[in-house]
């Protein structure tokens, strides 16, 4: 009777000791859960931004194209 008794007192300490293991695990893991959260939010918002900053900057590399034509035309000597 005694051996029955220890085997679930050990049964039920291992219960315990693997429950509180799965909520360690899991505060870590919701953990990392939220610092990925975390970064992708910032690389959107980045990506969002980057993505304004080129919207007007169309006109600007356009001109840009047209000056470094105009230079090519008008600077480079023929052989």
């Amino acid at each position: 009777m005694e051996d029955a008794a220890e085997m679930w007192r050990r049964i039920a300490q291992a219960n315990v000791d693997l429950s509180q293991a799965v909520v360690d695990n899991m505060q870590q893991l919701s953990q990392l859960m939220g610092e990925a959260r975390s970064t992708v939010q910032l690389l959107a918002d980045n990506i969002q931004a980057a993505s304004a900053a080129w919207d007007g900057a169309d006109a600007e590399i356009e001109q840009i194209f047209k000056e470094i034509e105009l230079i090519i035309v008008v600077d480079v000597p023929e052989c």
